[in-house]
């Protein structure tokens, strides 16, 4: 199995799946938008899973392994939608979806020193996350909207890169399918509370966006399934850095199907951070 091409359908699942929710969170909410997703993600992989038999059979004893992950994506999820819900998909995707440079802390911690280039193209990353985040209230003229979405899009990136480290871990103990499902299982159980906190009619959704909300969910697990996959390879890593190419996807559909207007720095921040988790891939 080869880690980037893994990563690879992630990114192109998790791009269509970032242009979808940007459009129906900005109806919907984002938490109701988060919960539909999860949830209509853990029906499709519990019908997979009893169709293929494929239920865990590792000690139950690590089963918080992959709970956990669960519950940090799920959050991560409705901070994604949270930060497009307030700024543009151009602005919040390259922020969101920077996390491989982050990765690089948990690989240290694990014992995988980055090496010196690793460090320079972790520094590109960071520059170009900066140089989008400053043409927020430029392009965007909605201060106080710009910060709330620079501030969902950070918390969305640490919980995006500790969900799928810990979720690649717990893996290779359960396997890449029952993994995603237990940890879908986990977000399940911690945003359907959030749900019914978070707004008075938490069970009504237009029945014209179900079929949206439920290709969301089976993207959401395609893609969560791919990078679990990938954590049976000899450098999972790769996988997520790969999958974060979900942004430059999602970036030109919103700007060729809805014409986003994208400002020239911008556009160079954009391509300073993706060239940046470009040539990390590489150093994989």
């Amino acid at each position: 199995m080869n880690p980037g091409l893994l990563g690879l359908i992630a990114a192109i699942a998790w791009g269509v799946h970032d242009v979808i929710g940007a459009r129906l969170s900005a109806s919907l909410g984002a938490v109701k938008t988060a919960t539909a997703v999860t949830v209509f993600g853990l029906f499709i992989l519990s019908l997979w899973v009893a169709m293929t038999g494929e239920f865990p059979r590792a000690p139950a004893a690590q089963l918080w392994l992959p709970l956990i992950s669960g519950v940090l994506l799920a959050l991560a999820t409705v901070w994604l939608f949270a930060a497009m819900t307030n700024g543009s998909v151009s602005l919040t995707l390259p922020i969101v979806m920077s996390y491989p440079a982050t990765s690089l802390i948990f690989g240290a911690i694990a014992g995988r020193a980055p090496s010196s280039w690793q460090i320079a193209f972790a520094a590109l990353v960071l520059g170009g996350v900066v140089a989008v985040a400053k043409t927020g209230e430029e392009q965007n003229g909605r201060g106080g909207n710009i910060k709330r979405a620079i501030g969902f899009a950070l918390m969305s990136h640490f919980t995006f890169a500790i969900g799928n480290f810990v979720g690649q871990y717990a893996a290779t103990i359960y396997g890449a399918i029952p993994a995603t499902w237990i940890s879908r299982i986990g977000g399940c159980a911690a945003i359907l509370p959030l749900l019914l906190i978070s707004t008075a009619s938490p069970g009504k959704f237009p029945l014209k966006r179900l079929p949206f909300l439920v290709l969301m969910g089976g993207l959401d697990v395609l893609a969560l399934s791919m990078l679990n996959l990938a954590g049976h390879t000899p450098q999972p890593e790769l996988a997520i850095v790969t999958a974060s190419a979900a942004g430059v996807f999602a970036i030109i559909l919103v700007w060729l199907i809805f014409n986003e207007h994208i400002a020239p720095l911008r556009w160079f921040g954009i391509i300073l951070t993706f060239a940046g988790v470009a040539a990390l891939s590489a150093t994989g």
